[in-house]
């Protein structure tokens, strides 16, 4: 349980009788239990509770040679999906994103503000996951951002999630 990704924790512990749940809860590391408690705020059934906060956010201000930097010195093997990276401002509102290869090929001198993508397509972190599921599969996207009413990025639902979406709501049918 120590290595699963947390949204998928929390769906567990969802499901869980109360002993089962305090058991799990007591064996997991502070930084664990934040995200725990962050994300079992929201409805299950909505986009955030599909999404992970695990991605990597930068700022649009800083050069590529900067980003690299930045993205080598976090931990991003706790990341799901490494190779999408989402810009954000000082509020951390999304304001664009741009894949790994664009940073990689792109020159250190380069701003961030020149090489992202500022249509960004994402969700309200009160979107149904039928919803939501379909936005992600009609672009094909390995990942979604999920934002609230003032844009702030709260987290992403990843294609592994929506998969699970899908299959949940063909059974129901």
């Amino acid at each position: 349980l120590k290595e699963m990704e947390p949204d998928d924790l929390v769906d567990i512990i969802q499901c869980a009788t109360p002993d089962v749940r305090k058991s799990v809860w007591e064996n997991l590391s502070e930084e664990v239990k934040r995200e725990m408690i962050f994300l079992l705020k929201f409805d299950e059934d909505d986009a955030a509770g599909l999404m992970t906060p695990r991605y990597i956010a930068i700022r649009s201000n800083i050069t590529v040679n900067q980003a690299v930097k930045f993205i080598r010195s976090q931990k991003t093997k706790d990341v799901e999906t490494p190779y999408i990276i989402y810009v954000v401002d000082q509020f951390k509102r999304l304001i664009g994103v741009l894949s790994l290869r664009e940073l990689l090929e792109s020159d250190d001198s380069e701003t961030i503000k020149d090489i992202m993508t500022t249509d960004v397509i994402s969700v309200n972190e009160k979107t149904d996951q039928e919803e939501t599921a379909k936005i992600l599969t009609t672009y094909g996207f390995l990942a979604l951002p999920v934002v609230d009413d003032d844009n702030e990025l709260l987290g992403i639902v990843t294609f592994d999630d929506i998969i699970d979406v899908i299959e949940e709501e063909q059974t129901e049918d």
